[in-house]
């Protein structure tokens, strides 16, 4: 049996213990030092490196179960069949129907990947839009993009409009507008009404916050109201 046979065969029982192994592991299998020799057995017998962890663990190819984005995550250990975080970020992008946040790429790969999405977008990898207060990385091919906007765009009227919290001022004047009416109940929208005619501008459902955060709560015919103001 030939070294690089015989060191083959040993890389083969090192992975058949565990099917990510980094390079100190490799070194000691093929016994040896040089990082060129490890990589030359590697490249003979087909490797994928880590998309985490800067890249440092190595698996086999055929030994990961990919799932149906391409990944493959073994103790903590991020793999992808398209080998690299740029070419994974491309694909995942370019396969959604509604095209991808920052937020749901870095929740998806459980990587900091704002970097990355930067040079992909300068490089004209991909390409980005706002949608309201939202940035979406969408695919650079202009047919496929509009489909995704427009998908993401239906998403989005679907979902509930958060309401602004109300600024510290505004909540120091629903506090006292009920210290000033003796502690009586006083319903949201009466509230923010009464609010209203003195130029405080103030919806029903920022009172409610109001009420909620302040824990205020009606007792029979009395609020029951916090201490002081928070």
């Amino acid at each position: 049996m030939s070294r690089r046979d015989d060191a083959r065969r040993r890389v083969e029982r090192l992975f058949r213990g565990a099917p990510v192994q980094d390079l100190p592991a490799l070194e000691r299998a093929v016994r040896t030092n040089s990082r060129s020799t490890v990589f030359r057995v590697l490249s003979d017998m087909g490797y994928l490196s880590s998309c985490s962890h800067a890249g440092r663990y190595y698996t086999l190819d055929g030994l990961p179960e990919f799932d149906e984005d391409g990944l493959w995550t073994h103790g903590g250990a991020l793999f992808s069949k398209y080998r690299t975080l740029r070419e994974t970020i491309v694909r995942l992008v370019e396969e959604s129907p509604a095209g991808r946040t920052h937020a749901e790429l870095q929740e998806r790969l459980r990587l900091r990947v704002q970097d990355t999405l930067r040079d992909l977008a300068d490089a004209r990898r991909i390409d980005r839009t706002q949608l309201a207060r939202l940035y979406v990385y969408v695919s650079i091919e202009r047919a496929t993009a509009q489909r995704q906007i427009k998908a993401r765009r239906d998403v989005l009227a679907k979902l509930p409009t958060p309401e602004v919290a109300p600024a510290l001022a505004t909540v120091v004047e629903i506090l006292l507008e009920l210290v000033h009416g003796a502690g009586a109940w006083m319903e949201p929208g009466a509230l923010a009404k009464r609010l209203g005619a003195r130029g405080i501008t103030v919806s029903p459902e920022q009172v409610e916050q109001v009420y909620r955060d302040h824990g205020i709560v009606k007792k029979g015919a009395h609020s029951r109201l916090p201490s002081s103001p928070r």
